[in-house]
């Protein structure tokens, strides 16, 4: 949870990562998975629940193979007019798997803002 003047720059959970500053993000993940079945392996990554353009990776596996998924993006938080106030459209990021079922460990979330 960093500081910039004050106000948290992200907040944590056990299953994401919300950024709450308005600027760019370099964000990368990495993961290892195994499936617990022959086929394919998709992790995406979720900006408020919404996969975007170039942040999935695929692997066809057998049962049991180690794989190391590796997402590199950057993340754009702007700032918006709600109700006539500006106020920064935060984004919420987390993981999803929508392949074969797949056990996950060594799940590294690397967060830096850029600008």
């Amino acid at each position: 949870k960093k500081n910039n003047c004050g106000f948290r720059t992200f907040e944590t959970d056990a299953t994401s990562v919300t950024l709450q500053q308005q600027g760019i993000y370099h964000v990368t993940v990495t993961l290892v998975g195994t499936a617990t079945a022959a086929g394919d392996v998709t992790v995406s990554l979720l900006e408020n629940a919404i996969a975007t353009a170039f942040t999935t990776e695929t692997v066809t596996t057998p049962v049991t193979e180690l794989h190391t998924f590796v997402i590199d993006q950057y993340v754009i938080v702007d700032n918006v007019t709600l109700l006539g106030s500006n106020t920064v459209a935060a984004k919420t990021l987390s993981l999803q798997n929508t392949g074969v079922e797949a056990t996950f460990t060594s799940v590294t979330f690397n967060v830096e803002k850029v600008v």
